[in-house]
């Protein structure tokens, strides 16, 4: 007896464990309080929407910052990863449908980052010279003409220095082109110390210098000649930038609408959870009504739902036959003992006896009780077993019955009426003498 009172290993080993555990519970929440508590996304959401603007913006400057910020972001995940884990308090989680104010920002960002674009594209040289000059002059430089030999003025310093002897006048010539927008000193065949001053601080455009009348390569028909083409190469670039504009614009809007915001099975799913809570809960509210007051004609149901009304209503009339009939054997079985005693001229107890009964008939206990599983049953007795030998089919509320519809009944007499009539019995039994009983 002394061994089995004393714990087991088992629940030694399962106490210590829980220890243990509410131990580093508790460590963690106090490591959790001491630490400082975590400052927002605020600061988290500006560096990400600055970077956006910087990439989306001025990408085209410098192409490879886009694959520099995604470096610098997969480096920054891990790093607030370490920060939210093990530097800062657990913040509390937050849901939001979307960034907000910077989702807005953002939608901002990019709309202006195709205008921003394209206004650098055409400050370009490169997108000038290798897009826009072979769009207005299809002429090589070997494939350009060449200059009369008694015309030396004719020829264009690029023809002087590449030895081509292109000629000025060629206006399918790529060259020509590119001359009138070139900057003194920015190429070999315009050095600066042979068309700039010995004072001069900064580079001038050769066509400047055409259309200057203080400088010596001063000439008014040069001058007209490459303000024609500069003023060519300018139309077309802006026809093409916004021509590349509206085509970005469309394709943008173009992907907006093909790819939304949602996924079409997150919508689907969302769409599905909604449906099914809204029918559980009519069938919730169906219920309840159908609980409070159920509908007086069964017609008035569908098929499937009157079959239950119907079993409920031939149990309820079988039940108040099977009452009917155990009060009519009751009055029975008294009518028989009264014979039997008047025949045998018992002791005038009997009437006494026989009108307690009828009195308690009458006026049944206001404060009855059900026979519970602690309460034993009534004692056995003939007129008791008679009395209790009275069965009726299953009702609603019976598992044995093939309804499903939960009513206020039970199978066969209730427990309430069952012990009256028992107790009735009985008390018309114990009302005999002795000499009376051996006649039942």
């Amino acid at each position: 007896g002394g061994q089995a009172e004393e714990p087991s290993v088992n629940r030694i080993a399962s106490a210590v464990r829980h220890a243990s555990q509410e131990m580093e519970f508790r460590y963690a929440i106090e490591r959790q309080v001491s630490m400082r508590p975590f400052d927002g996304t605020f600061s988290e959401y500006n560096t990400k929407v600055a970077q956006f603007g910087y990439i989306a913006l001025f990408s085209a400057c410098f192409p490879l910052a886009s694959f520099c910020a995604m470096l610098a972001n997969f480096v920054e995940l891990r790093v607030d990863a370490h920060k939210l884990g093990f530097e800062v308090r657990r913040p509390r989680y937050l849901g939001a449908k979307d960034a907000g104010s910077w989702q807005q920002m953002m939608e901002l960002l990019s709309w202006l980052a195709i205008v921003v674009n394209v206004l650098l594209l055409a400050t370009s040289w490169t997108f000038r010279d290798y897009i826009v000059t072979p769009i207005v002059a299809d002429r090589d430089d070997a494939a350009c003409e060449v200059a009369p030999p008694n015309e030396p003025e004719a020829v264009t310093p690029f023809g002087v220095w590449s030895g081509f002897n292109i000629s000025w006048h060629d206006d399918r010539c790529r060259s020509n082109y590119r001359l009138c927008f070139a900057e003194v000193g920015s190429v070999p065949w315009l050095p600066a110390s042979e068309y700039l001053d010995a004072l001069a601080y900064r580079s001038q455009p050769f066509a400047d210098l055409l259309c200057d009348p203080a400088d010596p390569h001063y000439d008014t028909r040069l001058c007209s000649l490459c303000g024609e083409r500069r003023y060519t190469v300018w139309y077309t670039t802006i026809v093409l930038l916004v021509a590349l504009e509206h085509a970005v614009l469309l394709a943008k809007v173009l992907f907006k609408w093909l790819v939304p915001r949602r996924p079409q099975w997150v919508a689907h799913a969302e769409a599905r959870a909604a449906f099914l809570a809204q029918r559980a809960r009519d069938k919730a509210r169906d219920a309840r009504q159908s609980a409070v007051q159920l509908p007086e004609e069964p017609g008035d149901m569908p098929g499937e739902e009157q079959a239950p009304l119907r079993r409920a209503a031939a149990a309820e009339e079988r039940h108040d036959a099977a009452i009917r009939a155990a009060k009519g054997r009751l009055g029975d079985i008294e009518a028989a003992v009264n014979a039997r005693l008047a025949e045998a001229d018992c002791t005038p107890e009997l009437p006494r006896g026989v009108e307690l009964v009828e009195q308690r008939r009458q006026a049944p206990d206001p404060t009855p009780r059900r026979l519970g599983r602690g309460e034993p049953p009534a004692p056995e007795t003939p007129l008791a077993a008679a009395a209790g030998d009275m069965t009726t089919p299953p009702v609603w509320g019976s598992r044995k019955s093939s309804g499903s519809y939960d009513g206020p009944y039970e199978e066969g007499i209730s427990a309430l009426e069952q012990r009256q009539l028992m107790r009735q019995a009985a008390e018309m039994e114990a009302a005999l003498s002795p000499d009376s009983r051996q006649f039942i």
